[in-house]
């Protein structure tokens, strides 16, 4: 209910002009959160049993779905479904007026914002800690995303456009980076106590899909750095010419995936042909659970 609220407040907005000013709306956006992190929490999960009350990210994933919901709206602006304050695009975060964008957007809008419902159920339940791959993934995939989101922004065509309203994403990398670490620190849920290892020809699949990914990464990073090789100039101009877009996001995301998934693949195919210890195989399943968010948006 406190999510659906940003539909309301953004039809409000459109009607309000001063608002777009860069000031103005940089101080709004922070007054608007704030306001919805403070209703959420205090009316709401401060009514809960002790047991839930006390863990604040009940409060920052109401905010969290709150603008997801404010995305969704922007991505229906992108495609010119609706024209609801599309002048945001323009006055606030024009970095966002592509197809990255919209994509991001609509992700957010979408899938983080199911998830946010399903993680203040997990987190009100007292077998909260069987929801640890839930938490794990939606981490991965908001800060991967921010990941090539903010330094995207940053070198791109758009970035003498960045203004103050930029800055309320810091929370959106900031808080998820704690919340991982603080999962990462919980207990696992009990599982068999006993040495993992996939069937031999399961195993052979995996790691032949992996390192195929390692190869194509290293492809990809160089096709998006300008590289001569002639592989790389291939893969540019057949495969993906989106990587040299002067947005600069598809070129910031694939230096994301060379660079932060490389070890993640080589600690799969690693763990796939020596196996692991029951305790290193659930840090394997913590890993895989990050990255597979990272992959999905």
């Amino acid at each position: 209910i406190v999510s659906y609220l940003a539909i309301p407040v953004l039809y409000g907005l459109d009607l309000v002009h001063n608002v777009r000013e860069e000031v103005f709306l940089a101080a709004v956006g922070v007054l608007i959160c704030s306001a919805v992190f403070f209703v959420s929490y205090k009316f709401i999960f401060a009514r809960l049993p002790e047991a839930s009350c006390g863990d604040w990210y009940l409060a920052w994933f109401s905010l969290f779905a709150f603008t997801a919901i404010v995305d969704l709206v922007l991505a229906f602006n992108i495609n010119q479904s609706v024209h609801v304050i599309d002048w945001y695009l323009d006055q606030g975060e024009k970095y966002l007026n592509c197809a990255y964008g919209y994509a991001i957007n609509l992700w957010d809008g979408t899938a983080h914002w199911a998830l946010y419902i399903v993680m203040i159920y997990a987190l009100c339940h007292p077998s909260r800690y069987n929801f640890r791959p839930v938490f794990l993934f939606w981490a991965g995939s908001i800060i991967f995303s921010m990941m090539s989101l903010l330094p995207g922004a940053s070198v791109g065509n758009h970035s003498h456009d960045i203004k103050l309203s930029s800055f309320l994403n810091v929370p959106y990398m900031l808080i998820p980076i704690y919340f991982l670490y603080r999962t990462l620190q919980e207990p696992f849920p009990k599982l068999a106590q006993r040495e993992r290892k996939f069937p031999a020809p399961l195993a052979l699949i995996f790691i032949a899909i992996f390192s195929l990914s390692i190869i194509i990464s290293f492809v990809r990073f160089n096709a998006a750095g300008g590289s001569q090789w002639p592989l790389a100039v291939d893969w540019l101009k057949n495969y993906e010419p989106i990587l040299n877009d002067n947005t600069r996001f598809f070129f910031v995301q694939a230096n994301v995936w060379f660079f932060y998934y490389l070890p993640y693949y080589l600690m799969v195919i690693s763990a796939l042909l020596f196996g692991t210890s029951p305790s290193g195989a659930n840090h394997v399943l913590d890993v895989a659970a990050v990255y597979a968010g990272g992959t999905a948006q």
